[in-house]
């Protein structure tokens, strides 16, 4: 590819809705021979033809595949495509079945010549470079996983159960034990916190100023930075010298 952005809904549209031979030449073509696949149902690690079987295989299991790409985006830094597709996928030999679907499938990309062959004879600096892709990722939300093994929308509905269930128990939770919540952060918190802010405390020649946040004891250094945060149950008071070694 020499636009990932660009490409990538029509490398998608070939892999899910084309023949064998386009799927196997657009396997071949954009995706490198230790490529890697993960899917809610199948796994593949470091085999470009696996990965062109389990397209085929799909195509198989629903011969009319409907898809549409919503929309792509590119961290050109990590090379790294996010693209977020729906799909309405039909086993052909299930009557009534239909399992319309949501899932964002996340492609990490790597950049080279020839990448995409096992074996390049040559590779010269005046070909250009391209990019593959390296691994696979298609990520479903659980209500939309459940839609292709749970029959009329059943799994759909126990999962929205369970959703509203455990927000219940969140709001209700929070509701009940939140007076609890400065108490169990300082039974639980680790023994060194750190915290870094600007000019909150004025200087003083005096000895060095604590203040009350939040269940904390801030203590600060001579420059007026806040350096160290602590529970009041766990105070140290070495606190100047470990300014001096982090800040050294």
């Amino acid at each position: 590819m020499d636009d990932p952005a660009e490409q990538i809904s029509n490398i998608i549209y070939k892999l899910t809705t084309g023949v064998r031979g386009v799927q196997q030449e657009t396997v071949e073509k954009y995706f490198t021979p230790n490529a890697s696949f993960k899917h809610p149902f199948c796994t593949v690690n470091g085999d470009r033809t696996k990965v062109l079987r389990i397209y085929q295989w799909y195509k198989i299991l629903s011969p009319h595949i409907r898809i549409r790409v919503n929309s792509v985006a590119y961290d050109e830094t990590k090379a790294t495509l996010y693209v977020n597709i729906s799909q309405l996928f039909k086993l052909w030999f299930v009557p009534f079945y239909r399992a319309p679907v949501n899932l964002t499938t996340v492609l990490e990309l790597v950049k080279g010549q020839d990448l995409n062959d096992p074996k390049p004879i040559s590779r010269s600096v005046n070909r250009p470079a391209r990019y593959y892709i390296a691994s696979q990722n298609d990520l479903y939300q659980v209500d939309q996983f459940v839609r292709f093994f749970t029959p009329l929308g059943t799994g759909v509905f126990l999962v929205g159960l369970w959703h509203w269930v455990a927000t219940l128990v969140c709001v209700w939770g929070a509701w009940l034990l939140g007076p609890l919540q400065p108490i169990l952060a300082l039974i639980f918190a680790p023994k060194e916190e750190y915290l870094y802010f600007e000019d909150v405390y004025p200087k003083s020649d005096s000895s060095t100023p604590t203040m009350e946040r939040d269940g904390y004891e801030i203590e600060l250094g001579s420059d007026s930075l806040l350096y160290k945060v602590t529970p009041r149950s766990r105070r140290i008071s070495e606190a100047n010298e470990i300014f001096e070694r982090e800040h050294s």
